[in-house]
């Protein structure tokens, strides 16, 4: 239920400013932590290194990188970088609107905007099991845990501080 001071108006406009949110946050937590495994996966290789300063065609140089990053787990990165926005974002909306169970919409509302499985070359990939454990693990669970969490927290600082007045 809507907490007391929870007002419609604050839930829907705490979640259109957590799609928008979630939109940036998605291109720069992609492109922090994909950017650091990229350049760390290619320093780590001499041989990449030196037939990437020889080849001069560009097309070389892409199938060059496309190789290098073969080896990358891309499930392990897409699913951090969903967590890790999905759970801010959810955390955050609980704790604003003080109402935590429209925050499962907010992964739905990515697809519409900027969600990693659909923006992303690498995560794109991915098969359709690996793309539903994802959907349902690091995007949906996770934001409704923290968003859970975020509300609990809102609510509680709410009644300990009524509380303190009241004594």
């Amino acid at each position: 239920m809507l907490a007391s001071r929870t007002t419609p108006t604050r839930v829907v406009t705490v979640f259109v400013i957590a799609v928008a949110v979630a939109w940036i946050l998605t291109e720069i937590v992609w492109g922090a932590t994909g950017g650091a495994v990229m350049g760390l996966t290619i320093t780590r290789d001499p041989a990449f290194q030196q037939n990437f300063a020889a080849a001069e065609d560009p097309e070389v140089r892409q199938a060059l990188v496309e190789a290098a990053l073969s080896d990358v787990n891309w499930f392990v990165l897409t699913a951090f970088v969903s967590a890790a926005v999905y759970g801010l974002v959810g955390f955050l909306t609980g704790f604003f609107a003080r109402f935590w169970l429209h925050v499962a919409l907010i992964p739905l509302a990515s697809f519409f905007t900027n969600n990693p499985l659909i923006r992303f070359q690498y995560a794109e990939s991915l098969s359709s099991g690996e793309q539903a454990i994802i959907i349902l693990g690091p995007q949906l669970a996770v934001c409704c845990g923290l968003g859970y969490f975020g509300f609990k927290l809102a609510t509680r600082k709410k009644t300990s501080g009524q509380e303190t007045n009241r004594n």
